[in-house]
């Protein structure tokens, strides 16, 4: 899905710098759609994963919220060797910024035991 936005901007810009005097406006650069991943339940006991490509040196904010009633909750930023990068506070709404120090393929993992309210991540 990501991909396939990234290779559509990247025709879309070889065609622009294909055709003389086009000129990317600043709006245009903002268009990319914003990424997410959210739930809620009143029981639920599982894992959901949300993989993301990063490139070094690119900053990116996190928007998050959870509202947590019972149970367990984890919302973790996996990097790309598997390590956590970041655990976010559940039962807050907050932005993260973060700077991305290694390339690669980034996860956004929910888990959660017996969980009881809701979850979202913007990116």
């Amino acid at each position: 899905d990501m991909r396939n936005k990234m290779w559509l901007l990247v025709l879309m810009l070889l065609i622009c710098m294909g055709v003389s005097g086009c000129s990317l406006s600043r709006s245009y650069s903002y268009s990319k759609s914003v990424a997410e991943i959210s739930g809620s339940s009143s029981s639920w006991t599982g894992e959901k994963r949300k993989e993301i490509e990063f490139e070094k040196g690119q900053t990116v904010t996190f928007r998050y919220q959870s509202k947590w009633d019972r149970g367990d909750l984890s919302i973790q930023l996996i990097g790309p060797r598997g390590e956590v990068v970041h655990e976010f506070e559940v039962n807050k709404q907050a932005n993260l910024e973060k700077e991305i120090r290694e390339e690669g393929i980034y996860v956004i993992r929910i888990s959660g035991t017996d969980f009881k309210g809701s979850y979202q991540v913007e990116w």
